[in-house]
């Protein structure tokens, strides 16, 4: 594993730069050093994925043992990401021994630069006792950035990518549960069959029923399950759901009080072996009302006039109503709910 270091960072290592290989590997980073207010930081980025992962409150022992330390938080890193962990230990093996060598590129150690200066639009807070900074390295990486070539990539996707490549089989595995969401509607039900991670928490799946409706998140919710409520802001919400729907085939989730969709939620089974880092949805029917139409009664009023080009109020209907999508479109939903990760 070539890490590729600035001039400063070979400095604080006290080491003379190994030869290096001229490659384009995904086994290779570059690496840079900085201050974030009077702590030392160094930042990771790949050749190939620009993925980023971040190292905080590094101290002259972390220098020393540092060609320990980087396999280590790579792989804590793609750990946090729900690559498999058999992926993540060929990976490290097959990258070899570190070695520290100059940096092959400007506009690498460009990128570098530019990864920093996103640390102060997206982190307000660098508290915590852990060197490995997980959820800002994972955050990072879900930012488009060039890709040195006059092309724009997520680093995500990209190390994503290269990592199924290299290892020639799915990256992820985990078990999950399909589910149907529905949402009635009058004379009609709009639904989504989903597949969700066991581990996804009640939070995170409100964001995902989000998506797949075309909501827009702006309202309060609610789960409930054998006659318990998981309230917003409430503890239960960060947990998964792997700890409720053990025996559970239907639950609701109610959303924005005021208008007040009950959707209604059906168990259909659960999956083992589920190879995406993502939830997928795999059916549907029919689009979700606007945000804010007024309930059933609201919505029904919409439905008359913005299907009557002749009606007074149809273009101002029609305006109102512009980011609705009169259409269920799975391929769009679907990609929403990759960039959910």
């Amino acid at each position: 594993m070539q890490i590729q270091c600035t001039k400063k960072l070979l400095n604080e290592l006290k080491v003379e730069a190994d030869e290096r290989i001229e490659r384009d590997s995904i086994f290779d980073w570059h690496a840079n050093v900085f201050k974030i207010g009077r702590r030392k930081a160094i930042v990771l980025l790949n050749d190939v994925s620009r993925y980023s992962i971040l190292l905080y409150g590094v101290k002259a022992d972390d220098f020393r043992r540092l060609s320990e330390a980087i396999p280590a938080a790579i792989s804590e890193v793609l750990e946090a990401e729900g690559i498999d962990s058999s992926v993540i230990d060929e990976y490290i093996r097959s990258a070899g021994a570190v070695t520290f060598t100059n940096t092959k590129s400007r506009k690498l150690v460009s990128a570098m630069t530019q990864r920093v200066k996103e640390l102060e639009m997206i982190v307000d807070d660098f508290s915590g006792d852990e060197k490995v900074k997980v959820d800002i390295s994972k955050h990072w990486s879900r930012f488009l950035t060039g890709d040195g070539q006059g092309s724009y990539i997520f680093p995500k996707e990209e190390m994503i990518e290269e990592l199924e490549k290299f290892a020639s089989r799915p990256i992820f595995s985990s078990d999950a549960y399909e589910v149907k969401v529905s949402l009635p509607l009058g004379d009609h039900t709009a639904w989504r069959r989903l597949v969700v991670k066991s581990d996804t928490t009640f939070s995170e799946f409100h964001e995902i029923i989000q998506s797949a409706f075309n909501w827009e998140s702006s309202h309060l919710y609610e789960f409930l399950i054998d006659g318990k409520e998981i309230e917003y802001g409430s503890e239960s919400m960060a947990e998964p759901l792997s700890g409720w729907l053990e025996g559970v085939s239907e639950f609701q989730y109610i959303y924005d009080f005021g208008d007040f969709w009950e959707h209604h939620v059906e168990v259909a089974r659960k999956i083992e072996g589920y190879s995406k880092q993502h939830a997928t949805c795999i059916d549907g029917e029919h689009p979700a009302p606007p945000e804010d139409v007024g309930g059933m009664p609201g919505y029904s009023e919409f439905l008359r006039i913005i299907n009557d080009k002749n009606d007074p109020d149809h273009m101002n209907m029609k305006s109102w109503a512009r980011w609705w999508k009169p259409e269920f479109d799975i391929e769009w939903v679907n990609r929403k709910l990759e960039r959910m990760t």
